[in-house]
């Protein structure tokens, strides 16, 4: 992805960004990304919740909610073996608001 913001980046910059797929820089332009909050999400997994949806009013307790997450790999970590789990796709979880005490 490096690679192809090169030739729209600052002049000073598109030489790192071209060779930016060689083992030795790829890693250090991690690391310095990393650094930065508005780039640290391009250089790890990532895991959000894009769409909430429940309730039908905004004063009535749902019964239901589904919460879709989405989640970017980042090439080269291993795939979380939970994220695959079948149990964890159209997960139902019941939360009840009575606890006993």
């Amino acid at each position: 992805m490096l690679v192809a913001m090169a030739p729209v980046a600052p002049v000073w910059l598109r030489p790192i960004l071209r060779n930016a797929n060689m083992p030795l820089l790829g890693f250090l332009l991690a690391q310095i990304l990393g650094m930065v909050k508005e780039s640290s999400a391009m250089t790890r997994t990532t895991l959000a919740a894009t769409r909430i949806e429940s309730g039908i009013a905004l004063n009535v307790m749902p019964q239901t909610a589904v919460v879709n997450f989405n989640s970017r790999i980042m090439p080269g970590d291993p795939f979380p073996s939970n994220l695959s789990s079948p149990a964890l796709t159209n997960k139902t979880v019941l939360i009840n608001p009575k606890t006993s005490n």
